[in-house]
């Protein structure tokens, strides 16, 4: 497996930056032309080889191996083929604030880093990531793992470097705070109009975002969403003092990477 920063002596059977390789094939057209675009636009030669599991927004993620003819260079990145929705947040702006934000020996060790500018073209976007640990070789997404004594000690290490390392100066406790304020500030975008929340509530559930409860096995529950977006539905709750302190913003079951040992056993 070659790794980030080695060099290969000849590039001469690459092809150029406008050819696609044929593995691409099978991609929509709008993604064949942002990753031709991004070929070109960098200097680049990007062939997939491992499709990733989606995102949860139904985007495309390959472990692709990129060389540049001119540097001698190849390494194997992320890339990540998308349509954001015209309203959407900006991701490369959150990954760049929480990068920002973080002690640099922890965003090095333990963050993704974008290595290009976005590429964009007609409504699709191509973002290369190279991963902490410069590949993705023995590494799976938490969601793969479900042996509870894996799950658990997976949370134990998250949970402890988040709150330690992450956020060593910047955690701290927050005074009274309504409950619906902190769900606000911990799902922030999620909570928007025709976001992805609101959207499985009407084309998966066929369920209004707006009705108060929910029927789940002959019992009645609040309905999250709304509870969460509005502050009057909560009558006289008592606030509550909450640790708080930098957040990811998407650090989902598909973006926490984890490696064990050959057992199994190590973490």
């Amino acid at each position: 497996m070659v790794n980030s920063g080695e060099h290969v002596p000849s590039l001469a059977n690459q092809g150029d930056a406008a050819s696609l390789a044929g593995e691409f094939a099978s991609l929509p057209a709008d993604y064949q032309n942002v990753i031709r675009s991004a070929q070109q636009q960098h200097g680049i030669r990007v062939v997939p080889l491992q499709e990733l599991k989606g995102g949860f927004t139904g985007a495309a993620l390959y472990l692709v191996s990129v060389s540049s003819p001119s540097s001698g260079k190849l390494e194997h990145l992320v890339l990540k083929l998308d349509r954001p929705a015209a309203d959407e947040p900006d991701e490369l702006d959150r990954h760049q604030r929480a990068h920002e934000k973080a002690p640099p020996d922890f965003a090095r060790e333990h963050m993704a880093e974008v290595v290009f500018d976005r590429i964009e073209l007609d409504g699709s976007i191509a973002i290369f990531y190279r991963i902490a640990g410069e590949s993705l070789h023995g590494y799976r997404p938490l969601v793969a793992f479900q042996q509870q004594s894996q799950v658990q000690a997976i949370f134990s290490v998250l949970n402890r470097e988040v709150l330690t390392l992450w956020n060593a100066v910047a955690a701290g406790f927050d005074q009274a705070v309504h409950p619906q304020s902190l769900m606000s500030r911990w799902l922030t975008d999620r909570l928007r109009p025709e976001g992805n929340i609101e959207k499985f509530f009407d084309e998966v559930r066929r369920i209004d975002a707006d009705t108060p409860g929910l029927i789940v096995q002959g019992r009645v529950y609040p309905n999250p969403l709304l509870f969460a977006r509005e502050a009057n539905l909560w009558g006289q709750a008592r606030p509550i003092d909450a640790l708080c302190g930098f957040q990811h913003g998407d650090m989902n079951v598909n973006n926490v990477l984890v490696r064990f040992s050959e057992d199994g056993a190590n973490l």
